[in-house]
């Protein structure tokens, strides 16, 4: 997502790197035989990806797997109230053109899928952490509305009125998200080069003669991005990418598997 619908966002900026990043990762399935949906800018609505996320959920079967990315800005819901607990502070979402869609979204979407199928998602984007799970309550973060958001109340008010956070046990898949940041953190373009510096480190990782599985593929991607942390003073500015792992109903130790 290079480019959103201005009106929505307030004239949030460009994030330049973005297409170059889907590119990149559509050219790199492609050569690996998957069949490609590369969908960019005003493409990029959130009902058109939601049907499209239902119709794999329906067709695919146990041993099938989809590979899903996203590069653009993430968005993050805050609660001004102290006297709530930290999980219940916040939502995180990826902006797709029309509007955020939030991580407890692709998690309810996941529940569709069949036990024994396997999901990648790579998230290049700000907030992203384990896609909005709560890792030490196993449960997914409840949202209260503040911000941002409230200018656009006529949206986002059904939607996190409406949405209920599936619990750990209910995701059937096997999914392995890989992040660009972690859930309070930021992700960042490489100033003067086409790729962001998520994407500049899967580049790395995919040609790396220990990328063995995907352990080894993260831990690459790791090493390229506390390099970049070292080169840089504000502590605001280190980026930090995170990996999360939903095994399933059916455990089919993806993390040990060739990456794609």
């Amino acid at each position: 997502m290079q480019a959103v619908n201005h009106g929505h966002y307030l004239k949030l900026k460009k994030y330049g790197s973005a297409c170059y990043n889907a590119t990149y990762i559509s050219v790199v399935l492609e050569q690996q035989g998957f069949a490609v949906k590369k969908w960019q800018n005003e493409e990029a609505q959130s009902k058109k990806f939601i049907r499209q996320i239902q119709s794999w959920g329906r067709t695919m079967h146990k041993g099938d797997l989809l590979v899903l990315s996203f590069s653009g800005h993430g968005a993050k819901i805050m609660s001004n109230d102290n006297e709530i607990d930290d999980w219940e502070k916040e939502d995180e979402g990826w902006c797709m053109y029309d509007r955020v869609l939030f991580f407890f979204e692709l998690w309810e979407l996941a529940r569709a899928f069949r036990p024994g199928v396997k999901i990648i998602v790579l998230s290049d984007a700000c907030y992203s952490g384990p896609l909005g799970f709560d890792t030490k309550a196993m449960r997914f973060r409840p949202g209260r509305r503040f911000s941002f958001f409230n200018i656009q109340k006529d949206v986002y008010n059904p939607i996190l009125n409406a949405a209920l956070r599936p619990l750990y046990h209910t995701i059937p898949p096997a999914v392995l998200v890989l992040s660009a940041s972690a859930e309070n953190g930021k992700a960042f373009e490489r100033p003067g080069k086409r790729h962001s510096e998520f994407t500049i480190a899967l580049k790395k990782a995919f040609k790396s003669k220990n990328t063995r599985d995907y352990y080894s593929f993260f831990e690459s991607i790791m090493e390229t991005i506390l390099k970049r942390n070292q080169t840089v003073t504000n502590p605001g500015e280190k980026q930090h990418p995170r990996w999360f792992y939903c095994q399933g109903h059916l455990n089919t130790y993806l993390p040990k598997k060739s990456v794609f």
